[in-house]
């Protein structure tokens, strides 16, 4: 699996022409370099990009917090 994400990732950060997937947050080195990369520096990099706050993953995962709360605000 990991060949496949990096060549998901290739192909993302290819296309866009960017440093940094707009999917995951990751650049191109953390992608890379993820399997070797020890627990530390996972957490470190997910709260970076956490804190960033503009990869498409996260943004997802927020908007459908918002859309359910506005359902269940509107159930009650």
């Amino acid at each position: 699996t990991d060949r496949f994400a990096r060549a998901v990732h290739r192909d993302l950060l290819d296309d866009q022409g960017d440093a940094v997937c707009k999917g995951c947050g990751r650049t191109e080195s953390e992608v890379q370099y993820w399997p070797e990369m020890g627990p530390a520096e996972k957490r470190s990099t997910w709260r970076r990009i956490t804190a960033e706050g503009t990869a498409w993953r996260f943004n997802r995962y927020a908007e459908r917090a918002r859309e359910t709360q506005r359902s269940n605000a509107g159930n009650s």
